[in-house]
């Protein structure tokens, strides 16, 4: 995967199907690697496209959905949910995220 990712050109859309958390590792590196690009995980997109996940009814979608996905496998949610909020804010203070 490391050669590959050096032949990403910048301005490039990267679309990545793996599963979670392998899809934002990464897109992780790539960003660490690479400037100027969009990257897209659509790992889970599949997942409830192909009904391997049960979607939530829509009045829970509309209001609850974390708390809806929590149900399955709560631990790793949680886990990944504090570590997305807290690299928002790092990220946020020193001032590494911009405006599509």
């Amino acid at each position: 995967i490391n050669k590959e990712i050096k032949r990403i050109k910048k301005k490039s859309l990267i679309i990545l199907t793996l599963p979670t958390p392998k899809q934002e590792y990464l897109a992780s590196k790539i960003s660490n690697m690479i400037d100027n690009y969009k990257i897209i995980c659509i790992g889970g997109a599949i997942d409830y496209n192909s009904n391997l996940v049960k979607i939530p009814p829509k009045f829970i979608e509309k209001y609850f959905e974390s708390i809806w996905r929590l149900r399955d496998d709560p631990l790793r949610r949680i886990k990944r949910l504090l570590l997305s909020i807290l690299t928002y804010i790092k990220r946020k203070l020193f001032g590494e995220l911009t405006d599509i």
